[in-house]
């Protein structure tokens, strides 16, 4: 049957054909005719692979081959830098940056303190304690991680101060209030603790 003309009609009669094909190709059983009806024919010799086949340009130098003498294969060290700030940092493929942990990386870069807020460890007191752990965390008060401010982060110890911390996050508004200062026990012994960073 020749197809229709009209634009409907058509579409309706190229979704029939394509049903057909796929109802004849998912029968049961279709696979394995197939599979015997293939058994034992070969390309043509033209055609088939053959083992040992060498590449176009085996053998061939910069110097009897003029494609390869024109072909350029040093690259300068000006174009390298180029190539090389093309794909630096957000620019790169596998850039991960924005990522969860990115921002608490440079949290702790631009905010991190040497003591614990909450209960005034210091650095070296925690390294002792935790030798795998050469930094302390960094716990978002509003949990708007992207948020890169001062007011936002709080240095903590990771098992103790910053655990309980996310306990009560989960209890006032999942993080998206303040935590009320009462609830936090500072610890006096540290002067520098400043309170005006919390609630």
């Amino acid at each position: 049957m020749p197809a229709p003309k009209d634009p409907e009609k058509r579409r309706i009669w190229k979704e029939r054909l394509r049903q057909k094909a796929l109802d004849q190709w998912q029968r049961p059983g279709m696979r394995e005719i197939l599979s015997e009806a293939h058994k034992g024919q070969h390309n043509s010799p033209e055609t088939e692979f053959k083992t040992g086949n060498k590449s176009w340009n085996e053998g061939l130098t910069k110097e009897t081959d003029e494609r390869l003498a024109n072909a350029n294969f040093h690259v300068s060290e000006e174009h390298k830098q180029i190539l090389r700030e093309c794909q630096l940092g957000e620019k790169n493929n596998n850039w991960v940056g924005g990522t969860y942990n990115w921002y608490h990386e440079q949290a702790w870069k631009m905010f991190g303190l040497k003591f614990c807020e909450i209960c005034g460890m210091s650095l070296d007191e925690y390294k002792d304690v935790h030798p795998k752990n050469n930094r302390f965390s960094m716990h978002c008060r509003t949990g708007m991680w992207w948020i890169l401010e001062e007011w936002n982060w709080v240095t903590t110890c990771e098992f103790g101060c910053h655990q309980k911390l996310d306990y009560l996050d989960r209890r006032y508004n999942n993080g998206n209030t303040p935590i009320p200062t009462n609830k936090i026990k500072f610890k006096e012994c540290n002067s520098k603790i400043p309170a005006g960073r919390f609630g």
